[in-house]
């Protein structure tokens, strides 16, 4: 066999290797996996889907650096490759290296411009660093593309920036949309359950509290098990008077997570407008044990220490929160 005849039979080898890769990652055996991919490139060093499952399985093990290596040599053999940019702008993002993963992102665009994971991936770091205008118009391009299986992230995304911006009327309208065109079946699907979670803390900014109480609790038929949305809900009822109800809505919150600092000290802000004091200091307490830089919670506890004609542990409580705040 001639030197042509080897090097075919070796890049067949290393192909048929891919196959052996897949089952192994799937297994989550990825030391093996990435033994796979080195038999592959041994054969064959420019099999780059050798070089890019290996990088695919070097990230399950955390070991980023070597994975950006494996990407690189993709890019090297095909500057194209959209899934090696976008994994190495991943990888970049999460390293908190923004720059450089929206410069991977920019080479996707580059060649394929409508590619939507892209642009959406953009928007979301340009989001993060304040950059709220550029990052609604990564939405906005994607948007335009009138495909609704991604415009969906894309409108749950520019809601999210529109509120950002308090722009509440334009953020409710984008989450309105995200949920008419909500198809869970598809992997671009955006979870229901955040955008009547997000829809409702616009609501709540607005004043609008009855709204967003309706929100929260289509939120919690999606999820029960979630505490941030009986909080969000005991915190609009509250700002109703309601704080019965709301202190039923906090005891729901720490009973899934007792360590929620912020639902013990609103459990007892609403305690104290009830003038149960006793109890509310018991939560003023909660709170403080699990964040004891809370100076709002020490002066509020002052407070209710005072109504009890407490005063010499009042005077300490507010010693500690004027100390808190010099500090």
């Amino acid at each position: 066999m001639g030197l042509f005849g080897r090097k075919k039979k070796n890049e067949q080898r290393a192909s048929d290797l891919d196959d052996k890769y897949e089952s192994l990652h799937s297994l989550e055996q990825y030391e093996e996996a990435i033994a796979c991919c080195d038999e592959a490139i041994a054969l064959d060093p420019e099999h780059s889907m050798a070089w890019l499952n290996k990088g695919n399985s070097l990230i399950k093990l955390g070991k980023n650096e070597e994975s950006i290596a494996c990407y690189n040599e993709v890019i090297r053999l095909d500057p194209e490759s959209h899934n090696a940019w976008l994994n190495k702008g991943k990888i970049l993002e999460a390293l908190g290296k923004y720059e450089e993963a929206i410069a991977c992102y920019d080479e996707i665009i580059r060649f394929w411009p409508e590619f939507y994971i892209a642009w959406t991936s953009k928007g979301k770091i340009l989001q993060a660093l304040g950059k709220y205008e550029e990052a609604i118009a990564c939405y906005d391009k994607v948007i335009t593309f009138e495909d609704p299986y991604h415009s969906e992230s894309a409108l749950f995304g520019k809601g999210v920036t529109l509120f950002q911006l308090e722009r509440y009327e334009e953020s409710i309208a984008c989450f309105d949309e995200t949920i008419r065109l909500h198809n869970p079946g598809t992997i671009t699907s955006i979870d229901l359950y955040s955008v009547l979670s997000y829809k409702g803390i616009v609501f709540h900014a607005m004043g609008k509290y009855e709204e967003s109480i309706a929100c929260y609790d289509e939120a919690i038929k999606l999820d029960t098990e979630d505490s941030a949305a009986w909080y969000n809900k005991g915190n609009s009822l509250s700002s109703l008077g309601r704080h019965t109800e709301a202190i039923a809505c906090y005891d729901a919150a720490i009973k899934l997570d007792p360590e929620f600092s912020a639902a013990w000290y609103k459990k007892a802000n609403s305690l104290s407008s009830l003038e149960n004091y006793e109890e509310a200091i018991v939560c003023y307490d909660e709170a403080i044990k699990l964040y004891p830089v809370n100076s709002v919670a020490w002066k509020n506890k002052c407070t209710a220490l005072k109504k009890l004609g407490r005063d010499e542990e009042a005077e300490q409580c507010f010693a500690k929160a004027r100390e808190l705040d010099e500090s």
